[in-house]
Parts: structure tokens; C-alpha cells; sequence
């Protein structure tokens, strides 16, 4: 049970393949719920056409065809558009997992939470892998919701330390894990890429990813950038400045893969970057502060914080993409990821063994 069906979030797609993909691996009959609010799926176009924005929305989504990707990806059979037809007929399974990605984040919607909280399914097992809160706490009305569902989980592990930390507070034990894309090896995620393509002049070739809004500054970072590099830029969003490109997914891998520096201030593109050894610089987004819990926990892990800046840090981004550093995190890192699988290993087992 994850967030599925966006057609801009690249994260929010290969992080629900990679444990569908791992979980596979592992002899599991894997797939994602396919559960989707139609109060939310409305809202969300409205808030499109009032602000301009949907003819935007429709050209990329076709550009980026994520329904290709998707393709790869095992999903239900049925259709859930309201928790009450996941309450009335839920799917058939041995296990229910929660996450990954942010979905224990805020939600209006009380039945959509309840929905991520799996308390759809009174009788099957149920964990978290990898669930993010994307904030620091819960607000009052959310306290009794999530310390009664995930008293009835058989394990809850969780992205981000303060996700721990509000765990913590509920009275729930809880374990950090690695995000379910460091679960699959640079080699596999070299698999599905596609060839990247810069121009052949010999210039290094830098991928800026991001989500920001801040044109001026970006403006300012791309034209000091664009004297020495090749620059390929992409905002998956529509806002911001005009994109050079509208990659898919398998584009989007091979872009940071095959370039030689990456400027994002997206999780899944700097985590990317890590597995798969590409220098990167990581911006710390001003309209996404409540949700740079996700960073903090990464580097302090990786150890790789030097690489995290303020996008107003012009200076220290320009020097940081100039050093060509190779990539070494941590053994930590390398040892959160072994003990996330052996985690899974044993539930799995655990469960195979009570069917």
C-alpha cells in the first residue's frame, strides 16, 4: 500500500517498483494496491485548471510516459477509489506492508489516512517498510488514528529518525530502514536506464533536477554553470523555468547515471546519485523544509552532508560541482541496507511459516 499513480513524481514510481521488484526477488507474489481517492484526484485538477497550469500538466505527463515504466510494475486487480470499497472488499494477501515514500504524511481526508494505516483488513499481518511521516509530528486529531493502528501492526519501521522520534512518542516500537531504491543494486538500475544524451564537445555534463520555484537563484546558478558544462534541466512540476527536456524514467536514470555531476533537491535523485557514484550537490528546498527530515537522515548515514546546501549558497555550489570528488559513504550506510533486508527476510519468513 504506497502512493502509485502520479505521472511527474519519478520518486514516488521507482521507489514502489524497487521493493515490489526486491520483495520478487525474495519469491514473494508481490503488488501495489491500486487505491487512489477520487475526492483527492479531483481536488488536484481543479487546483491545475485555477491555476493555469493543466495544458502544462497533460503535454508532460504524455512526454514523460510513465505509463510505460508502469508497465513493469504488478498492481491489484480491482480499483479502490474510497476506503470504503477497501473496507468492504480488500485484497487478498498474507501481508500488508505501508510504504514506502511520505504516506503517513498530512491527510484532510481521515478515511484516506486510514487507508495507509491498513485499517481496511482486520485479520492479515501487517507492517510498515520504510514509511515516512515527511513532517517533525503529528497534529492532535491524527495521536489516537495512528497509536491504534500501529498497535496492531507486527513491526513498523520507518524512513527518517524523526519518523522514530514520533513513533517514539505513541508508545510504538519502531527500527530505521533503508528506502526501498537502495534495496536494488547500481547494476539493476543500470538495466532499466536508458542511454543519456549530451552534446559531443567536451565539456562535462551536469543533470539539474528540481522542484523549486526560486527561478532567480536558479537562473543565476544555471548561467554561471552553463560557461564550463553542458547543462540539462528538468522541473517535473511545470513550475519554475521552462525545461530543456521531459525525460521518462528509464531517461531520468540514465541522466544521473551518465552525468557528471547532479544539482537536485529531490530525495530519490540524490539517492540515486549515491548508489550509483554520481557526484552530486543536494539543495535544501525553502517551499519543502518540513520534509528535509528525509536529508538529514541520509547524510548523517552516508556521511556525505558536505554535499548539502542552501540554493542561495551560489558560491558553495559552483565549488562543490568543480571538486569531481568520488563518491564513498559510509559503512553505516552499507550495514543499514544489509540489516533492512534481513529484516524483510525475516518477515517474510515469519509469515510463510504462520500461512
Amino acid at each position: 500500500m504506497t502512493l502509485w499513480n502520479s505521472s511527474d513524481n519519478y520518486g514516488q514510481i521507482i521507489q514502489g517498483y524497487a521493493l515490489q521488484r526486491y520483495l520478487e526477488q525474495q519469491h514473494c507474489d508481490a503488488f501495489i494496491i491500486r487505491f487512489s481517492s477520487l475526492l483527492s484526484r479531483v481536488k488536484e485538477l481543479l487546483l491545475l485548471i485555477a491555476a493555469g497550469r493543466l495544458p502544462v500538466y497533460l503535454s508532460s505527463r504524455k512526454k514523460r510516459r510513465f505509463k510505460e515504466f508502469k508497465s513493469r510494475i504488478k498492481y491489484s486487480g480491482k480499483f479502490y477509489h474510497s476506503y470504503s470499497r477497501l473496507r468492504n472488499r480488500p485484497p487478498e494477501a498474507d501481508l500488508l506492508i505501508a510504504g514506502s515514500d511520505q504516506v503517513w504524511n498530512y491527510m484532510r481526508n481521515t478515511s484516506r489516512r486510514n487507508a495507509y494505516l491498513l485499517r481496511f483488513s482486520d485479520n492479515v499481518k501487517k507492517i510498515s517498510y520504510a514509511a515516512s511521516f515527511g513532517r517533525d509530528r503529528l497534529n492532535g486529531n491524527e495521536i489516537e488514528d495512528f497509536t491504534n493502528a500501529l498497535s496492531k501492526f507486527s513491526a513498523v519501521t520507518v524512513r527518517e529518525k524523526s519518523g522514530a522520534d514520533i513513533c517514539s512518542r505513541l508508545n510504538i516500537k519502531s527500527r530505521l530502514v533503508a528506502d526501498p531504491v537502495a534495496l536494488i543494486d547500481a547494476g539493476e538500475w543500470r538495466e532499466i536506464e536508458s542511454a543519456a544524451v549530451f552534446p559531443a564537445n567536451g565539456k562535462k555534463n551536469i543533470f539539474i533536477y528540481v522542484l523549486s520555484e526560486n527561478c532567480n537563484e536558479l537562473t543565476e546558478l544555471m548561467t554561471a554553470l552553463k560557461e564550463k558544462y553542458n547543462v540539462v534541466y528538468t522541473n517535473p512540476n511545470g513550475n519554475g523555468l521552462k525545461s530543456d527536456r521531459t525525460p521518462s524514467i528509464p531517461e531520468w536514470i540514465g541522466l544521473i547515471d551518465k552525468s557528471d555531476v547532479v544539482i537536485t533537491d529531490s530525495y530519490h535523485s540524490t539517492l540515486l546519485s549515491i548508489i550509483l557514484k554520481t557526484q552530486f550537490v543536494t539543495i535544501s528546498r525553502k517551499n519543502g523544509k518540513r520534509m528535509n527530515n528525509r536529508f538529514l537522515t541520509l547524510f548523517d548515514i552516508t556521511g556525505l552532508g558536505n554535499r548539502y546546501v542552501e540554493m542561495e549558497e551560489t558560491g558553495k555550489i559552483l565549488a562543490l560541482t568543480d571538486s569531481f570528488q568520488e563518491i564513498a559513504y559510509s559503512d553505516d550506510f552499507i550495514k543499514l541496507i544489509n540489516d533492512s533486508k534481513a529484516f524483510l527476510a525475516e518477515i517474510l519468513t515469519q509469515t510463510s511459516t504462520e500461512i
